[in-house]
């Protein structure tokens, strides 16, 4: 029986996505992600939650390692620096959360946002095209 078989979303790992550390940590294993795959979802938000930017299937990311986490945080300051200037580079999270329950999302505000099974889901404010490309960097086709 998974650990994880209450259906919630539940937060797995919090994530440094700093694009200029020295190095990234992965705390959780390959084999971890590989067995909970169509469970969890990489979850990017700014304004302290105030806002979830995107989330992406991890089952979609064509690595984990650290230099994927690198081009993800470069992708979650530029957002950031986007959406909120105002915020001066504070302000930013990124996580893994496991759901069991995708239908119901992941709370945040500014409505939160979806967990979506295959697909990357984007905040209605951001402009999908715009980050098309970023992403297609780090997610399988």
């Amino acid at each position: 029986m998974s650990p994880f078989a209450v259906p919630l979303v539940r937060n797995v790992l919090n994530l440094d996505l700093e694009p200029d550390a020295e190095d990234c940590i992965i705390e959780a294993g390959e084999a971890f992600y590989k067995e909970h795959a169509d469970n969890l979802w990489l979850v990017l938000e700014g304004d302290w939650g105030g806002q979830i930017y995107l989330t992406i299937p991890i089952a979609l990311l064509k690595k984990f390692d650290t230099n994927t986490i690198r081009k993800i945080g470069w992708l979650h300051q530029a957002i950031d620096r986007e959406q909120w200037k105002s915020n001066d580079d504070d302000g930013r999270a990124a996580q893994i959360v496991f759901s069991t329950n995708p239908d119901k999302g992941v709370a945040g505000g500014m409505g939160g946002g979806k967990l979506l099974k295959g697909k990357v889901w984007f905040h209605p404010d951001l402009d999908a095209a715009k980050w098309a490309p970023s992403i297609r960097d780090i997610c399988a086709e």
